[in-house]
Formats: C-alpha cells, structure tokens, sequence
C-alpha cells in the first residue's frame, strides 16, 4: 500500500490498543504493515469497552473513505456515506487486502510454474512430505482473504477468546520422534512447524512452518494452514492428516 491512503481514529490510542473517549489522531499516510497491527489491536480490544463510545478508524483515499468499527469484536467496514452504503463485517487482513487491491492493486507478474517431487524425499520422510508438499493457491487466498468463509466445507473461528481456548486444548508436540518416526509436529503460537527426524534424532531446524486457523467442519475443530493442509483431532486428541495419524506427545 502506498501514502495515497491516509489514516486517522477517533476515540482510540496511538496503537489502537485501548479505547480514549475523546482521543483523536490526525490524518496521516499509512502502509499495509502498520495499518493491520492497528487493525488487529482494534479488533482485540474487549467489547465492553465499546459500550457508549464512539471509537472508529478512518481511511481515506482517491476521494473515498472507509470507516472500521468494532461492534462486539468483529470489525466492520462501510464506504462513506454510511447511510449509503452497508456495513460488512471483514478481519483485519481482509480490510488491507481490499485497500490494497483498491488503491495499490498489483502489477501482473508471471505465473511460476509449481513442481512438486517425489521418489527419494518421500519415501524417506513418508507422510510429513506430502503435507509439506501440499500447495493449493485457492486454499491460500481463502486463508488470507475469504475469512471467515474459509475453505469448502470449513468455517472459520473468529473470536480471539474461543481461539485462546482452543490453542489450550491443542497446543503440544504431535508425531513420533524416534529414528522411524515420521517427524514431530509442534502446534504452537498460531503456527504448525514439522521437525523431521532421521539416525541422528529430530532436526532443529523445522521443515514446514505456516501459520494456521481454527476452523469446524462437521462440528469437529480442525486446523486450516496456510499452505491448505486441514488436520483434525481424533478422539484421542492426535492430530491426523488423511490417513495419517500423529499421537500427542508428552
């Protein structure tokens, strides 16, 4: 995003962080970095908080202006003038990839063209490697855009207090980290990182590490990642992928 859009708030702090009833912050540029840490701090400010305020953030551009408000910890964004125009509830991320597109929209870039081996690789590492190996750019673009929809069948969590008390519930190390193991599984920090192992133990450095949600998909939660990959629990609490099974371990 360019200094063509401006922001500014109203009844917020500098960081967006807490609500300052009467605070204002004047115009100024703003790029996609800093505009989603402010959007993100709005969005995790407790809802009564809210009650009596009126907090909101302003983006203005090319002669249009977006308005952001929290109403019960789901942002919504409506095009002035409001009473024109409807306001849609969207996730920080969301409300950047829209201005992007609006007011900065990318130059065309060649399409690279995505190998993806098998033979020695995946019979070594087994089934960490086709989740490793897992590239669906439709599932990419639902994960970072589409949100809350998420992908087919999925829909996506968006509340940071049921996220918090997932993340209880899941967070640990999965897999099996003996020389035969597939590899260990860490669920951790809103991120899936894949430690491989071989004859010389489990690797430092991690193999995979995307970022994941959480998401229900036939009342059962599961974790939608970034390259696409969904894994659910079974009732054991092990996460599974397809066919594939990783223990919790302690």
């Amino acid at each position: 995003m360019t200094s063509k859009l401006t922001y500014s708030s109203r009844g917020l702090n500098e960081d967006c962080t807490k609500v300052v009833p009467g605070a204002t912050t004047a115009d100024h540029p703003v790029e996609s970095a800093d505009l989603r840490g402010r959007l993100r701090n709005f969005a995790a400010i407790p809802a009564v908080e809210f009650v009596g305020q009126d907090a909101r953030i302003s983006l203005t551009g090319k002669g249009q202006e977006f308005v952001a408000s929290n109403e019960g910890g789901q942002l919504f964004l409506v095009q002035a003038p409001a009473a024109k125009n409807s306001a849609v509830p969207r996730s920080p991320d969301e409300i950047v990839q829209l201005l992007d597109d609006e007011f900065s929209p990318a130059s065309p870039e060649v399409e690279e063209e995505v190998v993806i081996t098998t033979g020695k690789a995946r019979d070594k590492f087994g089934s960490p490697k086709l989740l490793m190996g897992l590239v669906a750019v439709w599932a990419v673009i639902a994960f970072f855009v589409l949100a809350p929809e998420g992908p087919e069948g999925v829909t996506l969590v968006d509340d940071s207090a049921r996220e918090a008390n997932f993340a209880q519930q899941v967070e640990g190390r999965y897999g099996d980290a003996g020389p035969e193991g597939e590899g260990v599984f860490v669920v951790q920090d809103g991120r899936l990182r894949v430690f491989l192992t071989s004859a010389d133990g489990v690797d430092v450095e991690p193999s995979l590490d995307e970022a994941f949600a959480f998401g229900h998909r036939d009342g059962e939660l599961v974790l939608v990642v970034e390259n696409g990959a969904i894994l659910s629990r079974d009732e054991t609490g092990a996460l599974t992928f397809e066919d594939e099974v990783y223990p919790r371990l302690p």
